[in-house]
């Protein structure tokens, strides 16, 4: 495998993406799911978990194939509306 730098901050690029995930785990690690909670909008373990899995799926294909950050396509999406 030959070692390939970056030419962005992973971190930054990917940023939305990232603090979705954490989102999610932080939610895990209080109890917010439907087992623990009750409340439907925290889903069941297993809903959570393919969501965890969706969100990382998503973000490695992005990674692996150049794809834009969500902050950087809402940017341009935010910059074709005319004010």
């Amino acid at each position: 495998m030959e070692d390939k730098a970056l030419n962005y901050d992973l971190a930054e690029e990917y940023k939305r993406e990232i603090l979705k995930i954490q989102n999610k785990f932080r939610q895990l690690r209080s109890g917010r799911i439907y087992e623990f909670s009750r409340a439907s909008r925290d889903g069941s373990l297993a809903t959570n978990i393919d969501q965890l899995s969706e969100m990382f799926t998503d973000l490695l294909d992005k990674i692996q194939f150049g794809g834009e950050g969500d902050r950087e396509r809402l940017a341009k999406e935010l910059n074709k509306i005319k004010f």
